[in-house]
């Protein structure tokens, strides 16, 4: 969902350095416009920045993993605060500055969405260095689809690494004739490539209340010279488009030494969708960003400080688990709503060898391994029902008059 963020400044002098606070950075993207389809450079970086976030974000599993090496560690990026770009650098007394703010529903139930807007003025104020404007809104969210999946190792005759990913999509709206269409699935990582296992994942026909449609797809290792061609593409691509910064010629860099393997592929029989482009990777990077609550925050405080992190040794190596996370774009029948869910955190890993067992029976039954595992958070995600929302600062006090 696309609203406006309309910002006004109400005072006598211009303001400089804006920048928001976010209660709820999984629900909002700030200030991102959209491009269909995205510029080499933004589609690289994007996609570069959600295959490390993806791998930093790994857990450790039971059986042993597939793992890559990484020697430098990023800090985790800080979704809940945003710098506001204004025309110029500054926004003059009575003029009014418009940024795309778009909303995903990460949760069910009702929230609270916080804003706080923190600014300075063009000319310093020895008093006052900095002022605050905080602004609420009400998200009502209702649920749409439920999605449970598995992935297992596909037959011991397949050719080369092959695993099997199965969806299950139900549609668990509680409105009556709310008719949801599963349209394309989409496939970000650093090492595997998705492709449907038959032709049967294509359903033109929206899914009623209660209804339940299942897709197969099979995770491969992409090839390494094609893996190795894509990334030094984008990197070309991202410093002829912006090389005359530093931080571009950074940000090429790092989408050549980052592996990025992306696959779309559409349900629907529709023309498929780069998720490259604004909004979707940048829902997907936020979808673990914590929200802060007068729960979490009686949380954090009950907890105490926390234990500090251990210091890594120098050349000290790292091993990042390979990881895949799969966007499914589903939008509503009269196409009044659409939206996406993520299965994030997908972990192919071989089966466990058997112990040696001397005693052993000759012919020993195959052992057959199918979990599926319901995706609690990732159960509800919904277009909610509020009208597009414009929010406005008022106008902020004189310095003279605010309080110390």
């Amino acid at each position: 969902m696309l609203a406006k963020l309309v910002l006004t400044n109400g005072g006598r002098t211009p303001l400089t350095a804006l920048r928001l606070r976010l209660s709820h950075p999984s629900f909002c993207v700030v200030a991102e416009e959209k491009t269909t389809p995205p510029t080499a450079a933004d589609a690289a970086q994007q996609a570069a920045a959600a295959v490390s976030g993806l791998g930093l974000a790994a857990t450790a599993a039971a059986a042993p993993p597939l793992f890559r090496e990484r020697t430098a560690q990023a800090p985790p990026a800080d979704w809940a605060t945003v710098a506001l770009p204004l025309p110029g650098g500054e926004l003059q007394p009575g003029c009014s500055c418009t940024l795309p703010l778009w909303l995903r529903a990460a949760a069910v139930g009702a929230h609270a969405l916080h804003f706080v807007f923190c600014y300075e003025a063009a000319t310093p104020h020895r008093l006052l260095k900095r002022r605050l404007c905080p602004i609420s809104a009400q998200l009502s969210v209702e649920p749409s689809l439920t999605l449970r999946h598995f992935l297992r190792p596909a037959h011991a005759c397949a050719h080369g690494e092959s695993y099997v990913l199965g969806i299950s999509a139900l549609n668990a709206a509680r409105r009556p004739g709310l008719r949801l269409l599963p349209a394309q699935a989409s496939c970000l990582s650093s090492a595997w490539q998705m492709t449907p296992l038959t032709a049967a994942g294509q359903r033109t026909v929206p899914l009623s209340p209660g209804e339940e449609f299942s897709l197969y797809f099979s995770l491969t290792r992409a090839p390494p010279a094609a893996a190795a061609a894509a990334a030094a593409a984008a990197a070309a691509a991202a410093a002829a488009a912006t090389a005359t910064t530093a931080a571009a010629a950074a940000a090429a860099a790092a989408a050549a030494v980052t592996r990025v393997v992306h696959s779309e592929l559409s349900l629907a029989g529709q023309p498929a969708i780069d998720s490259r482009a604004s909004p979707h990777t940048s829902f997907l990077l936020r979808d673990s960003a914590p929200s802060t609550t007068v729960a979490s925050v009686a949380a954090a405080a009950s907890r105490g400080p926390e234990a500090p992190a251990r210091r890594r040794k120098k050349g000290e190596v790292i091993l990042v688990p390979e990881l895949a996370a799969v966007v499914l774009h589903f939008s509503a029948e009269d196409g009044a709503a659409a939206g996406q869910l993520h299965l994030t955190g997908l972990l192919p890993q071989p089966l466990a060898p058997p112990a040696p067992n001397e005693q052993a029976p000759k012919r020993p039954k195959p052992a057959v391994v199918a979990l599926w595992t319901d995706a609690a958070r990732n159960e509800v995600r919904i277009i909610a029902h509020t009208a597009s929302c414009t929010l406005r600062t008022p106008a902020p006090p004189h310095p003279r008059s605010a309080p110390s």
